[in-house]
């Protein structure tokens, strides 16, 4: 039975990896990301570590979407060296994220882009938020948002709360949480998705 696992995982990799290299060399191809681009600041470390996370994780389709959508970001055309260094952090942040965090931060993203939420500094509860979050994302269940929402919160991609782990805990609704961080990091999954898999 767990040799069989294996086998199955390690097909799945090596169709991850085929899906991945063949997508970096059409964007070669394309000219969306330069043939030298591995010679370029964080080119090769991406490039590396793109394939490590395929290796060491087999992600699900939601988090290699988002490493996928960072590396990208680094070494896409006509891109400056102090956005690749923004970008390859966001790299980071990306690989540590799971599917249910990504879910999360798209739900929320859509809803900044949308104006779903009162705009300005509002202020409410982490549980009343949660629960409104939570009927966004079809599960209706405010604690797995709030699970999530602190992964979030400590990669700096969402603001923080008052009083954490307290009852009384409140948020800031400003640009519905999202930090300039969080932002820019689903602007680069918009792009990816845009320019790539369209």
């Amino acid at each position: 039975m767990v040799m069989s696992g294996r086998i199955v995982q390690a097909i799945f990799k090596a169709k991850l990896f085929q899906q991945v290299s063949r997508e970096i060399k059409e964007l070669r191809e394309k000219g969306k990301i330069p043939d030298d681009f591995a010679e370029k600041p964080y080119g090769f470390d991406s490039w590396v570590e793109l394939f490590r996370v395929i290796d060491e994780e087999a992600p699900n389709a939601e988090k290699l979407k988002a490493v996928k959508a960072m590396f990208y970001a680094v070494n896409r055309i006509n891109v400056s060296d102090a956005e690749r260094i923004l970008n390859y952090q966001l790299f980071q942040i990306a690989k540590n994220l799971t599917s249910g965090e990504l879910l999360l931060l798209k739900i929320i993203y859509e809803e900044y882009k949308s104006g779903g939420f009162p705009r300005g500094a509002q202020h409410k509860s982490l549980g009343e938020w949660a629960k409104r979050i939570a009927e966004k994302c079809g599960h209706k269940l405010g604690a797995l948002v709030e699970r999530d929402e602190r992964a979030l919160v400590n990669q700096g991609l969402i603001s923080g709360h008052t009083n954490p782990g307290h009852p009384s805990a409140m948020v800031n609704e400003n640009n519905e949480r999202l930090t300039d961080l969080g932002i820019r990091f689903c602007e680069n999954i918009q792009r990816y998705e845009i320019e790539v898999l369209a």
